[in-house]
């Protein structure tokens, strides 16, 4: 409800010890998915019937997270980086639905998801963010559905959705858009980077380290955005086109 939401955004917030966290499964063409994944994707309009393949290779988004790893680490500086390790990455087979569970992720300033997402505009409940499947054993299908992040526990600065959709849903009267972007809100994240339509794998990366890059000088996120995207036009040739560089909007303070 929207008195849910207003308390959860006015309440007293730990302060984050840890500065990035990233994930990014980049889903290697030997992925194979489960069968709960697999009527997930059938569900938000996916043809399922390929035996491998299903969704699409995402190269850029491993490159994305380690990029903006490498930048919070260049900020620390070589003593920073002896003295403490603030950030924390997982990728390919290591980015699972289960290992992300298991971060401590209310200790980090910036979380930054960067795969594949699916906005299911009939029924909120059924987008998602779709990560790996576990082990088998640790009752996880490999997607983060949206009623699950309202469970999260995020005391984040800024919490970037870098994928397809994450900014959009169900206009519920009194409520707003029920989506992604609602849950991570509702588990505590003060600001979020989201998409309003489909994104570029590789668009996206350079993007998304040219906004790092600017919040890293300090500049604000509302700022930082806005001339990451001019970056890109200023680029030239293909990037340049708004496709690249316009779906990513901010929402918070």
């Amino acid at each position: 409800s929207s008195t849910l939401l207003y308390h959860t955004l006015t309440r007293t917030r730990a302060t984050p010890t840890k500065d990035f966290f990233g994930i990014a499964p980049g889903f290697n063409e030997d992925l194979v998915l489960d069968s709960s994944a697999r009527q997930f994707l059938s569900i938000n309009g996916y043809d399922t019937t390929a035996t491998s393949n299903l969704v699409s290779y995402l190269p850029g988004s491993r490159d994305e997270v380690k990029s903006i790893q490498h930048l919070f680490a260049s900020t620390a500086g070589s003593i920073g980086r002896l003295l403490y390790d603030d950030s924390l990455i997982l990728l390919d087979d290591n980015a699972s639905e289960f290992a992300l569970k298991e971060v401590g992720l209310e200790d980090f300033r910036y979380v930054h998801f960067a795969t594949h997402s699916f906005a299911n505009e009939t029924d909120p409940k059924l987008s998602g963010m779709l990560l790996l499947p576990g082990s088998g054993e640790d009752g996880e299908d490999g997607i983060l559905h949206s009623g699950e992040t309202y469970s999260l526990r995020l005391n984040a600065d800024l919490v970037v959705l870098s994928s397809c959709d994450t900014g959009v849903g169900q206009l519920s009267d009194g409520e707003g858009i029920m989506g992604l972007s609602r849950g991570f809100l509702s588990a505590g994240a003060k600001n979020l980077v989201v998409s309003l339509w489909p994104t570029d794998d590789i668009g996206t990366k350079y993007l998304m380290i040219e906004f790092y890059r600017r919040l890293l000088q300090g500049q604000s996120i509302r700022d930082a955005l806005r001339k990451a995207k001019l970056e890109l036009i200023n680029m030239g040739d293909v990037i340049a086109k708004p496709y690249f560089w316009s779906p990513f909007i901010q929402i918070g303070v």
